[in-house]
């Protein structure tokens, strides 16, 4: 969600933002190598406006700038697949666009006998 202190530019944002969230939805994309990524669009944000954090599995993306005297903020929370390695999570922005990677924990397979004798 944008909150700014011009009118004029909110309402241009928030329909903006509204219309694009419920036309694609934000959500992780599971490739066959076991990625997991997140792909969102953030005009005007930089790496050193925005923040991302992964915790107690959510991933929550906030940032603000200002530009031409009005305020730009964002804060989205999604919730991170299981499985997810921490560890191994990337997140870059690029031409407004913001791309977080990660890799799920390969599962220990293990073999019990259930009918022991």
């Amino acid at each position: 969600m944008f909150l700014m202190s011009s009118n004029l530019t909110k309402s241009l944002v928030e329909s903006f933002y509204t219309q694009n969230q419920k036309n694609h939805p934000l959500k992780f994309t599971r490739k066959e190598d076991g990625t997991i990524s997140l792909r969102m669009e953030v005009p005007g944000f930089t790496r050193d406006n925005l923040w991302v954090q992964l915790m107690d599995g959510l991933l929550n993306v906030s940032g603000k700038y200002k530009e031409d005297g009005v305020t730009y903020k964002m804060d989205t929370t999604l919730r991170v697949p299981e499985g997810v390695d921490y560890e191994s999570a990337k997140a870059d922005v690029e031409n407004g666009i913001l791309t977080v990677t990660m890799t799920t924990k390969v599962a220990e397979k293990k073999c019990y006998n259930l009918l022991k004798k």
